[in-house]
Protein backbone atom coordinates (compact mmCIF):
# COMPACT_ATOMS: atom_id res chain seq x y z
CA UNK A 1 0.00 0.00 0.00
CA UNK A 2 2.92 2.38 0.45
CA UNK A 3 3.21 2.97 -3.29
CA UNK A 4 -0.39 4.20 -3.50
CA UNK A 5 -0.18 6.86 -0.81
CA UNK A 6 0.59 10.50 -1.31
CA UNK A 7 2.81 11.99 1.32
CA UNK A 8 1.52 14.74 3.58
CA UNK A 9 3.80 17.39 2.06
CA UNK A 10 2.37 16.73 -1.42
CA UNK A 11 -1.16 16.97 -0.07
CA UNK A 12 -0.41 20.23 1.79
CA UNK A 13 0.30 21.90 -1.52
CA UNK A 14 -3.19 21.10 -2.80
CA UNK A 15 -6.07 23.56 -2.47
CA UNK A 16 -8.20 20.92 -0.74
CA UNK A 17 -6.18 21.17 2.45
CA UNK A 18 -6.64 24.95 2.53
CA UNK A 19 -10.37 24.33 3.04
CA UNK A 20 -9.72 22.65 6.40
CA UNK A 21 -10.23 24.79 9.52
CA UNK A 22 -7.23 27.01 10.26
CA UNK A 23 -5.52 25.66 7.11
CA UNK A 24 -4.42 22.56 8.97
CA UNK A 25 -5.62 19.06 9.54
CA UNK A 26 -7.15 18.74 13.01
CA UNK A 27 -5.54 16.02 15.13
CA UNK A 28 -7.81 13.03 15.77
CA UNK A 29 -6.38 9.90 17.35
CA UNK A 30 -8.19 6.60 17.13
CA UNK A 31 -7.31 2.93 16.95
CA UNK A 32 -10.17 2.36 14.55
CA UNK A 33 -9.27 2.26 10.88
CA UNK A 34 -11.08 3.89 7.96
CA UNK A 35 -11.48 1.33 5.20
CA UNK A 36 -12.03 2.55 1.63
CA UNK A 37 -13.39 -0.05 -0.79
CA UNK A 38 -13.46 0.04 -4.56
CA UNK A 39 -15.49 -2.79 -6.06
CA UNK A 40 -14.66 -4.01 -9.54
CA UNK A 41 -16.99 -2.96 -12.33
CA UNK A 42 -20.07 -5.08 -12.88
CA UNK A 43 -20.60 -4.02 -16.48
CA UNK A 44 -17.70 -5.12 -18.69
CA UNK A 45 -18.46 -2.42 -21.27
CA UNK A 46 -16.75 0.02 -18.90
CA UNK A 47 -13.42 -1.80 -18.94
CA UNK A 48 -10.50 -1.73 -21.35
CA UNK A 49 -10.39 -5.49 -21.67
CA UNK A 50 -9.10 -7.85 -19.01
CA UNK A 51 -5.36 -7.70 -19.80
CA UNK A 52 -5.11 -3.93 -20.35
CA UNK A 53 -7.40 -3.18 -17.41
CA UNK A 54 -5.38 -5.25 -14.95
CA UNK A 55 -2.03 -3.94 -16.17
CA UNK A 56 -2.97 -0.28 -15.88
CA UNK A 57 -4.86 -0.39 -12.58
CA UNK A 58 -3.73 1.61 -9.55
CA UNK A 59 -5.71 2.36 -6.37
CA UNK A 60 -8.24 5.14 -6.86
CA UNK A 61 -6.63 8.58 -6.64
CA UNK A 62 -9.55 10.01 -4.65
CA UNK A 63 -9.10 7.28 -2.05
CA UNK A 64 -5.39 8.02 -1.92
CA UNK A 65 -6.11 11.68 -1.18
CA UNK A 66 -8.52 10.76 1.61
CA UNK A 67 -6.11 8.22 3.13
CA UNK A 68 -3.37 10.86 3.13
CA UNK A 69 -5.61 13.41 4.86
CA UNK A 70 -6.82 10.92 7.46
CA UNK A 71 -3.37 9.59 8.28
CA UNK A 72 -2.09 13.15 8.69
CA UNK A 73 -4.92 13.64 11.20
CA UNK A 74 -3.92 10.50 13.12
CA UNK A 75 -6.56 8.17 11.69
CA UNK A 76 -5.25 4.93 10.21
CA UNK A 77 -6.75 4.08 6.83
CA UNK A 78 -6.52 1.42 4.16
CA UNK A 79 -7.69 0.90 0.58
CA UNK A 80 -9.20 -2.35 -0.66
CA UNK A 81 -9.40 -2.26 -4.46
CA UNK A 82 -11.13 -5.30 -5.91
CA UNK A 83 -9.98 -4.45 -9.43
CA UNK A 84 -6.36 -4.91 -8.30
CA UNK A 85 -6.66 -7.68 -5.72
CA UNK A 86 -9.87 -9.70 -5.92
CA UNK A 87 -11.73 -10.38 -2.66
CA UNK A 88 -15.19 -11.60 -1.75
CA UNK A 89 -17.84 -9.92 0.38
CA UNK A 90 -17.12 -12.58 3.03
CA UNK A 91 -13.41 -11.72 3.08
CA UNK A 92 -14.23 -8.03 3.45
CA UNK A 93 -16.64 -8.72 6.32
CA UNK A 94 -14.07 -10.97 8.03
CA UNK A 95 -11.48 -8.18 7.84
CA UNK A 96 -13.99 -5.64 9.19
CA UNK A 97 -14.73 -7.94 12.14
CA UNK A 98 -11.05 -8.63 12.91
CA UNK A 99 -9.90 -5.01 13.10
CA UNK A 100 -12.08 -2.26 14.53
CA UNK A 101 -13.31 -0.05 11.68
CA UNK A 102 -14.21 3.60 12.14
CA UNK A 103 -16.20 3.25 8.91
CA UNK A 104 -16.15 1.48 5.58
CA UNK A 105 -16.36 3.86 2.63
CA UNK A 106 -17.31 2.95 -0.93
CA UNK A 107 -16.93 4.63 -4.31
CA UNK A 108 -20.11 4.49 -6.39
CA UNK A 109 -20.54 4.40 -10.14
CA UNK A 110 -23.42 3.25 -12.33
CA UNK A 111 -21.43 0.24 -13.57
CA UNK A 112 -21.20 -1.16 -10.04
CA UNK A 113 -24.52 -0.04 -8.52
CA UNK A 114 -26.14 -3.47 -8.07
CA UNK A 115 -22.92 -5.04 -6.80
CA UNK A 116 -22.38 -2.17 -4.35
CA UNK A 117 -25.96 -2.22 -3.07
CA UNK A 118 -25.64 -5.98 -2.48
CA UNK A 119 -22.31 -5.53 -0.67
CA UNK A 120 -23.72 -2.79 1.58
CA UNK A 121 -26.75 -4.93 2.50
CA UNK A 122 -24.46 -7.88 3.29
CA UNK A 123 -22.23 -5.76 5.52
CA UNK A 124 -25.15 -4.18 7.37
CA UNK A 125 -26.67 -7.62 7.95
CA UNK A 126 -23.41 -9.16 9.20
CA UNK A 127 -21.98 -6.13 11.07
CA UNK A 128 -24.67 -3.45 11.56
CA UNK A 129 -22.47 -1.53 14.02
CA UNK A 130 -19.97 -0.57 11.30
CA UNK A 131 -20.90 2.75 9.68
CA UNK A 132 -21.10 2.64 5.89
CA UNK A 133 -20.26 5.76 3.88
CA UNK A 134 -20.80 6.00 0.11
CA UNK A 135 -19.50 8.71 -2.21
CA UNK A 136 -18.87 9.08 -5.91
CA UNK A 137 -20.91 10.09 -8.93
CA UNK A 138 -23.73 7.53 -8.71
CA UNK A 139 -24.47 8.28 -5.04
CA UNK A 140 -24.26 12.01 -5.69
CA UNK A 141 -26.84 11.79 -8.47
CA UNK A 142 -29.12 9.20 -6.84
CA UNK A 143 -28.41 8.37 -3.18
CA UNK A 144 -31.67 6.47 -2.59
CA UNK A 145 -30.57 2.92 -3.58
CA UNK A 146 -27.57 3.17 -1.27
CA UNK A 147 -29.58 4.54 1.64
CA UNK A 148 -32.21 1.81 1.17
CA UNK A 149 -29.44 -0.82 1.29
CA UNK A 150 -28.33 0.46 4.70
CA UNK A 151 -25.78 3.19 3.99
CA UNK A 152 -25.41 5.48 7.00
CA UNK A 153 -23.92 8.51 5.20
CA UNK A 154 -23.86 9.54 1.54
CA UNK A 155 -21.13 12.05 0.76
CA UNK A 156 -22.12 14.41 -2.04
CA UNK A 157 -19.38 15.92 -4.21
CA UNK A 158 -15.66 15.91 -3.38
CA UNK A 159 -14.77 14.07 -0.19
CA UNK A 160 -11.27 15.09 0.85
CA UNK A 161 -12.47 17.62 3.43
CA UNK A 162 -15.84 15.99 4.08
CA UNK A 163 -14.16 12.75 5.18
CA UNK A 164 -12.48 14.63 8.05
CA UNK A 165 -15.83 16.01 9.18
CA UNK A 166 -17.40 12.55 8.92
CA UNK A 167 -14.62 11.20 11.16
CA UNK A 168 -15.20 14.02 13.64
CA UNK A 169 -18.89 13.07 13.68
CA UNK A 170 -18.14 9.35 14.15
CA UNK A 171 -15.72 10.19 16.98
CA UNK A 172 -18.36 12.34 18.70
CA UNK A 173 -16.65 15.67 18.01
CA UNK A 174 -19.17 17.11 15.52
CA UNK A 175 -22.90 16.93 14.88
CA UNK A 176 -23.98 15.16 11.68
CA UNK A 177 -26.04 18.21 10.67
CA UNK A 178 -22.86 20.29 10.50
CA UNK A 179 -20.96 17.90 8.21
CA UNK A 180 -20.40 19.70 4.92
Amino acid sequence: HEKCRLNYQTFQEMDVLKQAPNNRIPPMKTDKKAIFVYLSMEDSSYSLGKAAYRMSRRPQLGFQYMVSVLEAAGIPADIWDQSITPFSHDELIQQLREAPALFVGFYSADAMRNKLVSCIATIKQAAPEIPVVVGGPAATLDPQPYLEAGTDIVAIGEGEVTVLEICEYLLGKQELATVN
